[in-house]
């Protein structure tokens, strides 16, 4: 009888570190390297969030330049403006399609790679995040002087 008590309880034991070592490894907390790559990334999206919502007024402001603009010296303010508004689009179209070959989504983008990848990865992001505010602020100023233009 003391046998059988002592194996339940060992049994029981065991059972109960195993959960405790399980949901330990649940918790734990990203390497410094994750942390910092989740942030940038979370930073690089924001940006691009910030973004891209502004595409659609860039369209307009194409078709409102685009009635204006023809080949007289009057004309090539808003040709000018309208092709900001174009390089800007296609500024941005260039950088989301490269950013996503390079981070295509994935719910843990993480999951697999070693510190060094992680570290590589960082270095990409940074990269990208120097050109997603590039993008924005060609976007930003080429809505600014479309409008200026319009304006006039």
């Amino acid at each position: 009888m003391q046998k059988q008590v002592t194996t339940k309880f060992l049994k029981a034991t065991l059972g109960f570190l195993a959960i405790m070592f399980a949901l330990n490894s649940c918790n734990q907390k990203p390497s410094k390297e994750a942390q910092e790559f989740n942030s940038l990334i979370k930073e690089v999206l924001a940006v691009h969030d910030e973004v891209m919502p502004k595409m659609g007024e860039m369209g307009k402001l194409s078709s409102e330049l685009k009635a204006k603009a023809d080949t007289t010296e009057a004309g090539k303010i808003y040709r000018k403006a309208l092709d900001s508004l174009g390089n800007a689009h296609d500024a941005m179209m260039k950088w989301m399609e490269n950013f996503s070959t390079k981070f295509p989504y994935a719910k843990d983008r993480l999951k697999g790679k070693s510190t060094e990848d992680i570290l590589n990865d960082i270095e990409t992001l940074k990269d990208e995040q120097r050109q997603v505010y590039h993008v924005r602020d060609a976007v930003k100023g080429s809505i600014e002087n479309a409008k200026n233009v319009l304006a006039q």
